[in-house]
């Protein structure tokens, strides 16, 4: 599980903006990509991750108890990789 999810340091940075801003729309503006593109991502990394990550409703996201453990652990290696590349 661990090596599928560092393969995907895109979707994380997706991920990291959704949970900022609560809202895969407002996210998906801010990234210029479209909704559908930006909502693939996230299945893609739920996928890879075995657990979803965000409770949807038509207020916008919450994370799960899941991805906060995967944001508390996954940013500072988010944080080293883009100093690297």
């Amino acid at each position: 599980m661990l090596t599928d999810i560092a393969h995907h340091s895109e979707k994380f940075h997706y991920f990291y903006r959704i949970a900022k801003l609560q809202s895969l729309h407002a996210a998906a503006r801010e990234l210029k990509i479209a909704v559908p593109s930006l909502s693939h991502a996230v299945k893609t990394l739920e996928t890879a991750a075995g657990a979803p990550l965000f409770f949807r409703s038509h207020s916008g996201v919450t994370l799960t108890n899941h991805s906060i453990l995967m944001k508390r652990y996954r940013y500072p290696l988010q944080q080293i990789e883009v100093r690297l590349f």
